[in-house]
């Protein structure tokens, strides 16, 4: 029995950008997060009329928009950001946020538990199943803000704000619940297509927001890179970094998009972005040097800066600067030697960043301070890139889709790669197969992680 809804018993999750008119599986719950939040702006078109003190038309034209946000807390991987419409994919040289994004749209669903002050998560294990839950689905939501902010002896932040088209409530059975997209082509809703639940698809889902699959991005792990950063103007001098420390630094895009109506709908057809997407780069750090130069400098200086923000996976920090000796028990070798280590290091690059302002305080008794905002643009080539640095290793790895998720095959097994070939030996062990020269040999094949020896074990 509920008597009050509380945040413990709310989840939020996310399908695939699809246009099939066919039932679907697969949904992402979104985890650590803080906050959710959605509200509706109704517009109305209102007509005075002479002789009258009341309007002759007070109507709604077209369908609302839908508006909402959210807040969490950012993972190494940045998978949130990957699942609400951004490119922050498994690519392994630097790629903008926005690459083939430009018109990306997915469903959120909010699921309610009808329990009152109880883990929902638990619950949902407990039952195997979200049939009696009560779910608001928001569809075609397109993402039209993203903001990340990093602190001194603080967990990052990220927050999001989104537009939806429709939204529909209904208390989920048969382990399904109606998908609420809008079908552009027809600018209706498409017939009675549903989202299935089946327990292994949610049971997997719910793995995903576990702690232990949650690095934390860590403010501690982070290794900046300024380059072109000094104005030649008086300011403080950033480059070479060693003559500044960052206290606190916020990274935010605004994206405008062009929302598209037409005759015979009173949906939308298409929120396309409206490219350049503007961005905006805030940071304080104290210094210890000034910039030497002339205030009328200003008008001459077009150069641009480039930031660069490299989010250690621990490993990475353990490993980076020991010898080849030192590392002989972690290096990956391959046919043509030591191929390197295996990272989950994530890289975040902004180039071609402009000053906007920037301001020096000089406190009593305290550490001067030297704040600067900058601005840059985006395009599906430039601007926000990233990159996720992973390198070959001699273990397998597992098998992600385009949306960043683990692939599993029908009995619920993890899907990996093996990067070289292997056997079984007569104690079920795996071992690899080397060529008459030592060298590890390749493979190219796929295999469930679950694989069965041929002996009677594993």
């Amino acid at each position: 029995m509920r008597h009050w809804l509380k945040g413990n018993s709310i989840l939020v999750a996310v399908d695939s950008p699809s246009d099939s008119s066919e039932n679907r599986r697969g949904l992402t719950f979104i985890g650590l997060q803080d906050s959710f939040g959605f509200s509706v702006d109704v517009p109305r078109s209102s007509t005075r009329q002479l002789g009258s003190q009341v309007f002759a038309v007070n109507s709604v034209n077209l369908s609302p928009d839908i508006s909402f946000d959210l807040s969490f807390v950012p993972t190494r991987k940045f998978d949130t950001e990957e699942s609400l419409g951004l490119n922050f994919n498994f690519n392994q040289s630097f790629e903008s946020v926005f690459l083939n994004k430009a018109d990306t749209s997915f469903n959120v669903y909010l699921f309610l538990s009808d329990k009152q002050s109880y883990d929902f998560i638990a619950q949902i294990k407990s039952q195997q199943t979200l049939n009696g839950c009560e779910c608001i689905a928001l569809g075609n939501c397109y993402l039209t803000s993203y903001g990340l902010t990093l602190g001194v002896g603080s967990i990052p932040k990220a927050s999001a704000s989104l537009v939806s088209s429709n939204m529909e409530a209904s208390l989920i059975s048969e382990n399904k619940v109606r998908i609420p997209q809008i079908n552009f082509e027809t600018g209706e809703k498409f017939g009675d297509i549903f989202l299935e639940l089946d327990w292994l698809g949610v049971s997997k889902a719910l793995e995903e927001i576990q702690l232990n699959n949650q690095p934390i991005l860590s403010s501690n792990n982070v290794r900046f890179d300024l380059s072109n950063s000094n104005l030649s103007v008086p300011s403080a001098q950033l480059s070479p970094f060693s003559n500044a420390r960052i206290q606190s630094l916020s990274l935010s895009v605004d994206i405008e998009r062009e929302t598209s109506y037409g005759f015979s709908s009173n949906f939308p057809y298409s929120r396309k972005i409206k490219y350049p997407v503007v961005g905006a780069l805030n940071f304080s750090t104290v210094f210890s040097n000034l910039e030497y130069g002339s205030f009328s400098g200003i008008v001459n200086n077009t150069g641009s800066s480039e930031f660069r923000f490299d989010f250690l996976d621990p490993q990475e920090l353990f490993l980076s600067g020991k010898s080849t000796g030192e590392l002989s028990s972690f290096l990956a070798t391959g046919v043509s030697g030591v191929t390197g280590f295996y990272t989950d290091s994530r890289s975040l690059l902004v180039d071609n960043a402009k000053i906007s302002n920037w301001r020096h305080n000089f406190v009593s008794n305290e550490l001067s301070t030297f704040d600067a905002s900058l601005s840059f643009q985006c395009s599906e080539s430039g601007g926000l890139l990233t990159r996720f640095g992973t390198s070959d290793n001699i273990n397998p790895y597992w098998v992600y889709s385009q949306e960043a998720r683990k692939v599993f095959d029908p009995s619920g097994n993890l899907v990996v790669h093996q990067n070289y070939a292997q056997v079984f030996n007569e104690s079920c062990e795996l071992d690899y197969i080397c060529d008459p020269y030592g060298n590890l040999i390749l493979a190219d094949n796929f295999s469930e992680e679950s694989s069965t020896c041929p002996y009677g074990g594993g």
